[in-house]
């Protein structure tokens, strides 16, 4: 404007431009198919006769085929993935604006094998949520036949926390109940799809289960009710009578609204009874609960139901005299001979919501020594709180003949996190009950605010798995499985083939939320294709946030048995944003995940499918 002899000047070149109508599924099953469509331009379709043309490719001859390769405009073609995965794991698809061939648009989709199916049968599954006001805990059992529910039954409770002024009352809703009815499906992308109908107090109610599917009748389960969780889902091959010792591990809130863990051996030492001797509980209570149990403590006389005629007992766990009479009622849901689901019936001294996992010592009842332990690496995922902050952490710990314990850990909060696995030491002891303690933990880190230091209970089975809960009485407050590590090599050249996986992720403060705790929860799977050094993964996730979207990343060898990289598709409140994994291998079937970065705390369970 002040002098008009400067100036410049752009070309820009109008097109018709085309664009896909909706959206390509993130992933197809193999002989699968989908129905897409694309949008040409207003001036490519001034008479409404455009053409669509579409094609496929792929690194293998087959690609997969359309119905019909010509369409008019919005209009859908039916795409069939190929009968078999393709290299590469996707085929890219293209549409063409058949007036003018220079406008195209291609997408990326995910092929993944024929998904399992759930054979007929009975079937164990259980459900929560690290913030249970936003689910019910629940366990139980239903009998599937030919995509048909025909039976079951199901313990679940809730509590809610009123507030009148200065005081606060708490009430628990245990609900036990028949399964009467319902249905189940595998959706197209695989996941599953269970909805079981049930007695309820009005005399109906339904339960929706999501889910991904697992090799071996085995599954792990997304959702509840329409709302975030995790879960599982196990084929039951046993309903006898539970007898000898088990290592037991329950999370969940005390009938103040204080978070609650729990943890401990308990010997069933005859049939129908638990006398105390070769039986200890450990409690971990967040805020005080020191009339609740505590840590070490031992049991008083104490008893478990006969089997229902679908597994389900009733362990009534009374504390002994020199200590309270406090008691607790746990429903239990028996898989096998060697894994009961538990959940708390509301209706006992402690009158909390627990839910938890029994894992049976079998042979090894009173029989583990230090040699039982000594030379093994167990792979560990641990979930809670640190000093009022949610706390992840994930490991390998070994324990070392002279008794001292040596390891690698990851842990992550919502303001620090190891960043790379550290190296860590300390030393272990083990009682009569299997119960190992590892004491004095630590990265030997100068600076306190960067590193850890912490105890944990090791309750051992003997046959490869135990349970972990941390003894840090007003510092962390930590529970979670542990897995016997292969030994030998493990490297990203073992980790390959597909696998499934469930998340659970929670964040702090994140936009949009008021300044509450934001958590979020899901399953999916991927393919692992080693190349050149690193694992590239594709594949698909469904959470309490969205379906069916993708999910992909690297991970590269940083030690034997830990594999570090990035994922991108888990973080729901930015799907395109990439994430620091760490991920320690149990062997080349199973693994644990965690995220790695300050926006949130995410532990994952990885299990191969083939």
């Amino acid at each position: 404007m002040s002098d008009p002899t400067k100036s410049a000047s752009a070309t820009v070149t109008i097109t018709a431009g085309i664009a896909f109508f909706g959206s390509l599924p993130a992933t197809l099953q193999v002989s699968r198919s989908a129905t897409v469509s694309a949008l040409i331009g207003p001036w490519q379709n001034a008479d409404g006769s455009a053409q669509v043309q579409w094609s496929v490719s792929c690194g293998s001859k087959d690609c997969g085929s359309f119905a019909s390769t010509v369409t008019y405009n919005e209009m859908g073609a039916t795409y069939t993935a190929p009968a078999t995965v393709p290299i590469g794991n996707s085929v890219t698809v293209t549409a063409t604006s058949a007036a003018d061939p220079t406008q195209k648009v291609s997408a990326g989709v995910a092929i993944t094998p024929q998904a399992p199916i759930l054979a007929n049968g009975r079937y164990v599954f259980q459900i929560t949520s690290r913030a249970l006001n936003q689910t019910s805990p629940v366990s139980g059992v239903f009998e599937a036949e030919n995509g048909t529910i025909t039976g079951g039954e199901l313990d679940t409770n809730s509590l809610m926390a009123t507030e009148t002024g200065t005081t606060t009352t708490v009430t628990t809703s245990p609900l036990f109940e028949q399964i009467t009815g319902g249905s189940y499906s595998t959706a197209p992308d695989g996941s599953l799809q269970i909805s079981l109908t049930g007695s309820g107090s009005d005399g109906s109610s339904t339960i929706s289960l999501n889910g991904t599917l697992l090799a071996g009748a085995n599954g792990i389960v997304g959702q509840l009710y329409g709302a975030g969780g995790a879960g599982t889902l196990e084929a039951q091959s046993s309903v006898n009578a539970p007898l000898g010792g088990y290592a037991v591990s329950l999370f969940g809130e005390d009938k103040d609204d204080h978070w609650a863990w729990m943890g401990g051996i308990l010997n069933i030492d005859s049939p129908g009874a638990i006398s105390g001797t070769g039986s200890v509980l450990d409690v971990q209570d967040y805020e005080g609960g020191a009339e609740y149990f505590g840590m070490g403590q031992t049991l008083g006389a104490s008893a478990v139901s006969v089997p229902d005629a679908w597994g389900r007992v009733v362990f009534k766990l009374n504390a002994s005299q020199s200590t309270s009479s406090t008691t607790i009622n746990l429903a239990g849901y028996i898989t096998d001979g060697s894994h009961i689901r538990l959940i708390e019936t509301g209706s006992d001294g402690y009158a909390g919501v627990l839910i938890g996992l029994a894992l049976g010592q079998g042979a090894y009842t009173g029989k583990l020594t230090t040699a039982s332990f000594a030379g093994s690496s167990y792979v560990f995922a641990v979930s809670g709180m640190n000093t009022g902050s949610p706390y992840d952490a994930a490991g390998v710990f070994t324990g070392n003949a002279d008794g001292t314990v040596s390891g690698t850990l990851s842990w992550s909060d919502t303001a620090e996190n190891s960043n790379q696995p550290r190296p860590f030491t300390g030393t272990w002891t083990i009682d009569p009950t299997g119960r190992i303690t590892l004491s004095n933990l630590s990265d030997g880190a100068s600076n306190q605010k960067a590193s850890f230091a912490f105890t944990l209970e090791f309750y051992m089975t003997g046959d490869g798995s135990g349970l972990v809960l941390s003894d840090n009485p007003g510092t962390y407050w930590l529970a979670g499985p542990a897995f016997q590590q292969q030994s030998g090599t493990l490297d990203a050249n073992a980790f390959t083939g597909v696998y499934g996986m469930s998340f659970g992720e929670i964040y702090m403060n994140p936009p949009g939320t008021g300044g509450q705790v934001w958590s979020n929860y899901g399953s999916g799977q991927f393919t692992s294709a080693y190349n050149n050094g690193a694992d590239e993964l594709t594949g698909f996730a469904d959470s309490y946030v969205t379906s069916n979207y993708p999910i992909f990343g690297s991970l590269a060898n940083s030690a034997n048995g830990i594999l570090l990289g990035n994922l991108t598709g888990l973080y729901p409140l930015s799907l395109t944003e990439s994430n620091p994994y760490n991920i320690y291998l149990i062997d080349s079937n199973r693994a644990v995940a965690i995220e790695l970065d300050n926006q949130a705390l995410s532990i994952g369970n990885l299990t191969r499918l083939q």
